[in-house]
């Protein structure tokens, strides 16, 4: 039924649309969910210590949060050098791609044909240019939903891990059959 099939577009298209504006709300909690489910083990290992849940989410957060920033600084040294010797290997790499070059201006040379046939007699053509933000515009505008998306994951993420397997739990008993409640389980 084509009805139908327009109809499951529309609302395909709408759910992606939603996503899009909403992802500074699910993108934290999502990644609060997957690091749960990552960092639920180590839960219960403090667990069988006898270690408070409180205290072992803070050490479980702050150690995984740790070695993450203990690994970008020890890449950085490494990232920086291949940076500085980026322009030595240009040339080299444009060599390596010479090949392609000569498709490449073929390519363009029939794009100039095309626009040539197109325009036709037009004698009176204006020039748009459109003008973005400069570099660091881009690099830094995304910055303050970064920081409050990290700060609610982590967020988030503390109350999972404190609240154990309650969420395992509560969604176990949602679901209709004992098949899907064994993949959920086998999942987590």
């Amino acid at each position: 039924n084509m009805q139908s099939v327009l109809l499951l577009a529309i609302f395909v298209l709408a759910m992606f649309y939603t996503l899009y504006f909403a992802s500074e709300i699910i993108l934290p909690i999502a990644f609060a969910f997957v690091l749960n489910l990552l960092l639920q083990p180590s839960m219960r290992i403090f667990a069988r210590l006898q270690v408070p849940k409180t205290i072992a989410a803070l050490l479980i957060i702050f150690v995984f949060f740790g070695g993450i920033v203990t690994l970008g600084f020890t890449l950085s040294g490494p990232a920086a050098a291949w940076v500085a010797k980026a322009p030595d290997s240009l040339p080299r790499l444009e060599r390596r791609l010479s090949m392609f070059k000569k498709p490449i201006e073929d390519m363009q040379k029939a794009s100039g044909e095309a626009e040539k046939i197109a325009a036709g007699n037009a004698t009176d053509v204006h020039s748009v240019t459109v003008t973005g933000p400069g570099l660091s515009g881009l690099l830094f505008s995304g910055t303050r939903a970064l920081g409050a998306g990290g700060l609610a994951t982590v967020v988030l993420l503390f109350f999972l891990l404190r609240s154990g397997d309650l969420f395992l739990r509560r969604l176990v008993e949602i679901l209709p059959t004992l098949t899907n409640k064994k993949q959920a389980v086998d999942i987590s």
